[in-house]
């Protein structure tokens, strides 16, 4: 990989246990590491978003819920949020007990065929958001939360038509 941070991305994906897992470095990663070198080469500005697709949504997902100040905006795209053992219900019911607000703006969408896709229907990607929106029913002055299903859509994995 090349470019700003690309052999320590490198890395981190060699280092990445062959399970899945490897998201608190790479929230590390990009938080501690690689905004303050690019920050220091250009000019940036504090507003920070992160977004993921399918899996790289529950990275979006852990990020918002491990370390709420990382980032203002988060947006998860088909997200996987169930896997990893619910990992990332824990984290928000742990949150709620810990935390008087969640300063972000979360969007959270997903295509209307991913009910039936046979590839994307295990991860539950409509369910587990749906279980997600819970955040609504918190008392966050701060958050703001949109969650979406978008009709007739395909799905956000592969980006195809049926």
């Amino acid at each position: 990989m090349q470019g700003l941070g690309g052999a320590r991305m490198e890395a981190l994906s060699n280092e990445r246990p062959t399970g899945g897992g490897g998201a608190d470095a790479m929230l590390s990663f990009l938080v501690d590491e690689l905004r303050p070198r690019l920050a220091s080469e250009f000019r940036c500005d504090d507003d920070h978003g992160l977004v993921g697709f399918f899996g790289r949504g529950h990275l979006v997902g852990f990020a918002l819920l491990s370390r709420p100040a990382a980032f203002g905006r988060y947006m998860a795209s088909s997200p996987a949020l169930s896997g990893c053992e619910d990992l990332l219900f824990t984290l928000e019911a742990d949150c709620a007990a810990t935390h008087d607000d969640l300063a972000a703006t979360v969007c959270l969408g997903a295509g209307e065929a991913e009910l039936t896709d046979p590839f994307v229907a295990p991860a539950d990607i409509v369910g587990s958001m749906t279980r997600m929106v819970q955040l609504r029913l918190r008392d966050y002055p701060s958050r703001e939360l949109t969650a979406r299903l978008y009709p007739g859509r395909p799905t956000g994995r592969r980006g195809r038509t049926r």
